[in-house]
């Protein structure tokens, strides 16, 4: 680094707008995008006890099954 009697480079760049990083843009201040489900699927575990499955567009049909059953300990039959 040049050291003269204006400072370093470094010191020189410091307040020259061609060495400075530009600025972040922020885009505006929408809310994040929220994927929609295609189908809801209401399941009644018992009499009393109703959950859902919510599929979107890329989900696998088996894949969903079986998690859910995973999830509640359901039997084959049940799946």
């Amino acid at each position: 680094m040049v050291n003269n009697s204006f400072g370093t480079n470094k010191q020189l760049h410091a307040n020259d707008p061609r060495y400075q990083q530009p600025h972040a843009v922020q885009a505006p201040n929408f809310p994040p995008a929220v994927e929609e489900p295609i189908c809801v699927l209401k399941i009644e575990l018992d009499g009393e006890h109703v959950e859902e499955i919510k599929v979107f567009k890329n989900d696998q049909p088996f894949e969903l099954v079986q998690q859910f059953g995973k999830q509640f300990n359901l039997s084959d039959n049940a799946k």
